[in-house]
């Protein structure tokens, strides 16, 4: 089998957690969240009041889909998969997946999407890289609720379990969690690494999911990356969200 299709087989997780699939079964969208008390754990940069134009305004299906960079020649599309009945132990975590109440409040509120999903490397598990770049936008302006609930929730994350179902079979995966320092592109960014674990041959390896998500006016902008690199860098994430603003001030 090569490492590629089994990746994603296994890598329930790295679909899962990119906020771009349905909403928790059986849970209600219009239910606010139980209050907590805030945590010590990173938070996303402090919101910014600059004017970024024409990169704030409501997008149409159409031009969400043109913001997106191009998806490199030599690489392949992932294949698609349907997440459900997702939860998170202790379950403050759901809200750093983004996929709590906060998530799903904005995604009712979603007027466009557009999505890019590929892989390149795919007979190496050590230069394996998988992208996930998406942009959504939203009737009103995105709440500075959705990332900052995400990061009050890192501090009391740092390792939990993630269950859910997945073309029928159930998964139960353990995940660990670290902010990531990045440079505040937009009004709001904050960025997470999450590790899991995936089998493969018989052997068990850490496959790296980091996460960038950037607020600006109606527009939510999120990077995501995996690799079997612990070594990899935020350059790469920053470069591709700060490419998709740049087109979408244009």
């Amino acid at each position: 089998m090569r490492p590629a299709r089994a990746i994603a087989v296994t890598t329930v997780t790295a679909l899962a957690v990119a906020g771009c699939v349905g909403p928790l079964a059986g849970d209600d969208p219009s239910s606010p969240p139980s209050s907590s008390s805030a945590s010590q754990g990173t938070t996303p940069s402090p919101t910014r009041s600059t004017d970024f134009g024409r990169a704030e305004r409501e997008l149409t299906d159409a031009e969400a889909k043109q913001v997106l960079p191009e998806r490199p020649a030599d690489a392949t599309p992932n294949e698609s998969a349907t997440v459900k009945q997702r939860r998170t132990d202790p379950e403050v975590c759901i809200d750093l997946l983004r996929l709590g109440w906060q998530g799903r409040t904005a995604k009712t509120m979603r007027t466009a999407y557009a999505e890019s999903d590929y892989f390149t490397d795919a007979d190496d598990l050590e230069t394996y890289q998988g992208y996930t770049l998406s942009v959504s936008s939203h009737s009103s302006p995105v709440s500075p609720g959705l990332l900052s609930r995400a990061g009050d929730a890192l501090g009391q994350c740092e390792a939990f379990a993630f269950t859910g179902t997945s073309a029928g079979s159930s998964f139960d995966d353990r995940i660990l969690a670290e902010g990531l320092p990045v440079r505040n592109i937009g009004e709001q960014t904050f960025a997470v690494r999450l590790t899991s674990f995936v089998t493969l041959k018989g052997r068990t390896h850490r496959i790296y999911l980091d996460h960038l998500d950037v607020r600006v006016g109606h527009n939510l902008v999120s990077v995501r990356s995996a690799s079997y690199r612990e070594s990899n860098g935020t350059e790469e994430l920053e470069k591709k969200a700060q490419e998709i603003l740049d087109n979408l001030a244009k």
